[in-house]
């Protein structure tokens, strides 16, 4: 099978968990956040070198050294700005014709997803439940059934990629959030495959708990009942 990098981001400040320290370093099940999907990724034979775009290299180099993983697999750089210069210059360190990127603050990624997402080019999407509307000011509905909530992981093909960052600097785009919108700007074309309910993205405060509940329950310490 062919092979293709990670790129792994786990930058930010985690101001919106309202922790004073970045999320992905908060523990969940006694390890921090982001060695739960680093687990997974480490494992699958088609992933090769994993590229960590860190908020701090030095405590993320410490943490990957106490849980002996094989530094080897590994490029470790600091974040940019923005999570688009980010993107890019972990982009420049990919040797493999093709490039996943997945955020270390997903602790339930799964193996099976990333199988899926690799037989598409593309990004997995789970439904939206909840209508969507724009601000209030100019209120209006958008159809649920024709929208979804972006998960990771996502994959390219690494020169396709990086020719679309490369136009997005050109035309002084500077902020984009996703990849998929910067790669869709220049080849307006993407696939997708259904993501799994439970791959969130720990943001808030709630998120912390619910990410908590989620472990306990996949460890059988919690029933449904």
């Amino acid at each position: 099978m062919e092979k293709a990098d990670l790129i792994y981001l786990m930058g930010g400040s985690g101001f919106r968990t309202k922790l004073g320290y970045p999320k992905q370093f908060s523990r969940l099940g006694f390890k921090p956040i982001f060695i739960h999907g680093l687990e997974v990724a480490i494992n699958i034979d088609y992933i090769d070198t994993i590229i960590i775009v860190t908020c701090d290299e030095k405590l993320t180099l410490e943490i990957l050294k106490a849980y002996q993983f094989d530094l080897n697999r590994f490029i470790l750089i600091g974040e940019g700005e923005t999570r688009q210069f980010s993107i890019y210059n972990a982009l420049i360190e990919v040797r493999s014709d093709y490039v996943f990127i997945s955020e270390a603050v997903r602790p339930f990624i799964t193996e099976e997803l990333f199988n899926t997402v690799n037989c598409k080019n593309g990004e997995a999407i789970t439904p939206i439940k909840y209508t969507v509307s724009t601000p209030i000011s100019k209120l209006e509905a958008f159809n649920r059934n024709e929208m979804g909530e972006v998960q990771m992981p996502q994959k390219f093909k690494t020169e396709l990629l990086l020719n679309s960052h490369i136009e997005a600097k050109m035309q002084n785009r500077e902020d984009d959030t996703d990849d998929i919108f910067t790669y869709y700007q220049m080849y307006k074309e993407f696939s997708t495959v259904n993501g799994i309910e439970e791959n969130i993205k720990i943001t808030t405060p709630l998120d912390l708990k619910l990410a908590e509940t989620i472990y306990r329950y996949k460890k059988g310490t919690i029933t449904n009942e």
